[in-house]
């Protein structure tokens, strides 16, 4: 081989090294902040691109083609064997739909054609990483046809798919575009993306790209680089995740391959060194292997250090992690690597050469795996959670709601805080116009404007959205401030409300009680996708006030040992009913999402309907709530009828008028039974209630407003101004606990501006 192609190959294998690297560490730690260094995917379909260029030109198109889907599939079709396997073992101990393997599936391990999906018990962690063997596929099915195209016409193949790339993105924006409830768009979007970097591999293959000089590399990566920024900054990126837009993933892609081809000297320098050139040729020969199993050592390290009884000192738990990850990744690289031997049709060992022909040098290579590993991992330690509490939020979501604070009982009236007061009515400082705002005056534009405004730089809480409806009118709906992933809020933007999905689900209780179909105080029904759940202490009321004594599912041994196994409403009450009851039925309130994911299969079981087809037909529908959907189960949040309700601020205000104020759709007597709220807890039966508070002559208690919580958002209806509000804020409302009260002002502030605009006329 040429020096110059040498080199060419061994920049190539580099990179490609450097990229696994950094798959391994983003996948460990899941914080969006690492998809923004040493973009990985694209730099691996560059040296996919280059490599099948060689190919297709040495033996012809069909040939390369057989030869790619050989490597590519003999070692995955062992990885379906074994994953497989350990589903049927998990369907075995745990019967249910949790653990169902999905036999209708395997075409699609088989041949990824689609992305390959497991049982929900798996979470995602053996088969989500397949969508990379998916869109390899198609490329290289599709490789000699693009190699042709991008040879004779190359600008306008780029032209083709940048348009594609980008169209796609704002097609799927639309509410009107007919795919947006498929995959299609995003695997056709996935094919556009990577074969640019295909053909960008093609061209310098054909040593098209050294043309441009190193300076016009280093500038590009520039001009990608803050392109980049600028689109992730402007435009929706779910998340803050490069990866899940297109456009962002192909310019920070684009400028990270610019800059490895600005410094390719140098790379090729580096990974002539003997430690590292040894590393990189084994990481290359085991490429596939470590990709298909590296995230079964993932789960392994995490399942390992979340059993550990104490919590480990600062910084200790990422770095275990990474530690635990590389030894996982060596042991089953070790045990199934041979396979890509047998895949390429080359001797077979249990590890690639470099080691085997240079065992003296074991220490040294392991020395350099450690050093470019931690290349990649050690900014991210640096950069995301470092603590088992707070590492482990990787695969625990955050806590939709907490019981509210215990009720503080006076003799006033006020309806509102001095605090909140001076909040809304203190003197007009500078605020930016609203983000986009939906309805309301000028004068209100700009009150509500400048008292958000106010509320996010005291409290540093990046965004905001609010609306009001008072008297059954919207008189403010808008944004102001930004979103986690810092773009501009909107008040269309949509959220998930997390418990206040609650507040639905009580309400489609009560429904089946005006009808007759359920009783609140009479013997609860045996609920038969629950057999161990033992209901003849418990009523309907118990359910709803959380007065049952059944624990919180995320408070389960099961849920802290493994958060990703409780998916669904029945893995959520199996880890319930294996623990103790926190207090005798009817005895004490405490607030426990579990009573509410109980409600849920005892509607499905007296309708004969599923939760998403009652929540649609009962409440959405008629209540014209036409931005609101419901989100399926996922791995450690079970949603169903305890969270999951997706809205706008808009139409959650309007729900919180048509249920607070309103009460559509139930008696007044289930309302009443609804608004009996324990002075102790603030419970009610699928409301709370909100201090100032007082007692009254009927010997129960007067709350201020009702509403209800969830992780990041709040409803409140207040009677005496009928006027419901509700607000949604880029980060949780419990954490720190101090935010609940400011939070609590920020209502009150509004309320408070609403009644001084309403006496201005």
């Amino acid at each position: 081989m040429a020096d110059g192609a040498h080199e060419r190959e061994r920049f190539l294998d580099a990179i490609r090294t450097l990229a696994v690297l950094r798959v391994i560490v983003w996948h460990a730690f899941g914080a969006a902040v690492i998809t923004y260094f040493v973009s990985a995917v694209p730099a691996m379909f560059f040296v996919t691109g280059s490599l099948l260029a060689r190919s297709i030109d040495r033996h012809g198109g069909p040939r390369t083609i057989f030869d790619r889907l050989r490597r590519m599939l003999v070692p995955l079709w062992l990885f379906t064997a074994v994953a497989f396997c350990v589903m049927a073992v998990a369907a075995r101990i745990e019967p249910g739909p949790a653990t169902t393997v999905p036999k209708n599936a395997l075409a699609a391990w088989l041949i990824p054609l689609v992305d390959p999906k497991g049982s929900p018990w798996e979470a995602g962690w053996l088969s989500s990483p397949l969508w990379y063997l998916r869109a390899l596929l198609w490329i290289v099915l599709s490789a000699p046809l693009l190699l042709r195209v991008v040879r004779r016409a190359p600008a306008a193949t780029f032209t083709v798919l940048l348009v594609v790339v980008f169209g796609l993105d704002l097609a799927a924006r639309h509410p009107g575009w007919p795919l947006q409830q498929t995959r299609a768009p995003w695997i056709m979007g996935d094919f556009a993306l990577y074969a640019i970097f295909v053909s960008l591999g093609f061209l310098h293959r054909d040593n098209r790209l050294a043309q441009l000089g190193r300076g016009a590399w280093a500038a590009a990566a520039v001009i990608g680089g803050v392109a980049g920024a600028a689109w992730v900054l402007t435009q929706p990126v779910h998340n803050g995740v490069v990866n899940d837009s297109h456009p962002a993933h192909l310019l920070i892609g684009f400028a990270w391959l610019a800059l490895s081809l600005a410094l390719s000297p140098q790379i090729e320098r580096a990974a002539a060194t003997r430690p590292v050139a040894s590393l990189i040729k084994g990481m290359n020969s085991r490429s596939m292997t470590v990709y298909l199993w590296h995230s079964a050592a993932i789960i392994t390290a995490y399942q390992l250090l979340w059993r550990i009884p104490f919590k480990l000192p600062y910084g200790v738990f990422s770095l275990s992690l990474l530690v635990l990850t590389a030894v996982g990744t060596v042991a089953l690289v070790t045990a199934f690597g041979w396979i890509e031997d047998l895949a390429a049709q080359r001797n077979s060992v249990l590890w690639p050469a470099p080691l085997a022909a240079h065992p003296r040098r074991s220490g040294t290579v392991a020395f350099a795996g450690a050093a470019l590993f931690a290349l990649v991992g050690l900014s991210s330690v640096a950069l995301v959670p470092l603590d088992a509490a707070s590492a482990a939020t990787v695969s625990r979501p955050p806590a939709p709601s907490q019981q509210p604070p215990t009720p503080v009982l006076t003799p006033s009236t006020t309806d509102t805080s001095t605090s909140a007061s001076s909040l809304a009515l203190s003197s007009a400082t500078p605020a930016s116009s609203p983000n986009q705002t939906s309805i309301g005056t000028a004068a209100t534009n700009t009150a509500m404007t400048q008292l958000i405004s106010r509320w996010l730089a005291t409290t540093g809480v990046e965004g905001a959205q609010v609306a009001v409806v008072k008297n059954g009118t919207i008189i403010w709906s808008g944004a102001v401030g930004n979103s986690a992933s810092g773009t501009a809020l909107t008040v269309n933007d949509t959220f998930d409300v997390w418990s206040i999905t609650k507040t639905f689900t009580a309400s489609l209780v009560y429904q089946l009680v005006d009808r007759g179909q359920l009783t609140l105080d009479g013997p609860l029904p045996k609920i038969a996708a629950l057999s161990k759940l033992d209901t003849s202490a418990l009523t309907l009321r118990m359910l709803l006030d959380h007065s049952t004594g059944l624990m919180p599912y995320r408070d389960t041994k099961t849920y802290l040992a493994n958060p990703n196994s409780v998916n669904d409403a029945i893995s959520a009450m199996t880890a319930v009913l294996a623990e103790p009851r926190q207090f005798a039925p009817g005895t004490k309130h405490s607030y426990s999402s579990s009573n509410y994911l109980v409600l849920g299969l005892l509607l499905e079981q007296v309708t004969g309907q599923s939760y998403d087809q009652l929540l649609s037909s009962s409440i959405l529908a008629p209540l014209g709530l036409q931005s609101t959907t419901h989100a399926s189960a996922t791995p450690g949040n079970p949603n169903f009828s305890t969270g999951g309700v997706i809205t706008d601020v808009t139409d959650l205000a309007t729900w919180a008028y048509d249920y607070l104020a309103l009460h559509k759709n139930i008696s007044d007597a289930s309302w009443a039974a609804a608004t009996t709220i324990d002075p102790t807890s603030a419970l009610g039966a699928g409301v709370i209630g909100y201090c100032p508070c007082i007692p009254n002559s009927r010997g129960t208690t007067d709350f201020a407003a009702i509403g209800f919580g969830g992780s990041t958002t709040e409803i409140e209806y207040a009677a005496s101004d009928r006027t419901a509000i509700a607000i949604n804020i880029t980060q949780s409302i419990w954490d720190p606990g101090s935010r609940y009260q400011d939070v609590v002002d920020l209502f009150g502030a509004i309320r408070v501006l609403v009644d001084a605009q309403a006496a201005r006329g």
